[in-house]
């Protein structure tokens, strides 16, 4: 984390971001310090998961198809151990299961968050595992 000068410079100006629309079902935190978004220190559970990664954004969907509610995630985080190439990782879950693990997605978070920007923050939904 300390490596990506970009999220430090953004938690320094925002300290997180949560961003929700209940009419598309969207919601997207950005972890960080202040006690109106996922806090990154006071999270239940560990802060670094069992396979070193640092969860630093969520991005979460729903909608209604043939009568039911369907739901997805994409997650973003660092890699804590300092043994994996710098960046950003994304695993995808589609219906509260796991697409995978988390696989290198971008170079670093100001890429990430641009590219959320470039989407109006919408990741399609997958529809395998071969999203």
């Amino acid at each position: 984390m300390r490596q990506d000068r970009g999220y430090i410079e953004f938690l320094e100006r925002f300290s997180g971001v949560t961003i929700s629309d209940p009419e598309k079902d969207i919601g997207i935190d950005i972890m960080g310090f202040d006690p109106c978004v996922v806090n990154l220190v006071e999270t239940e559970g560990p802060v670094v998961d069992s396979n070193g990664y640092l969860l630093i954004a969520m991005c979460s969907y729903g909608e209604v198809s043939d009568g039911r509610l369907v739901t997805w995630e994409y997650d973003f985080a660092f890699d804590a151990t300092g043994n994996r190439r710098e960046g950003i990782y994304r695993l995808v879950a589609l219906g509260g299961e796991n697409l995978g693990e988390f696989e290198w997605y971008v170079g670093n978070f100001e890429e990430w968050l641009a590219e959320l920007v470039e989407r109006s923050g919408y990741y399609a939904k997958p529809v395998s595992r071969n999203y």
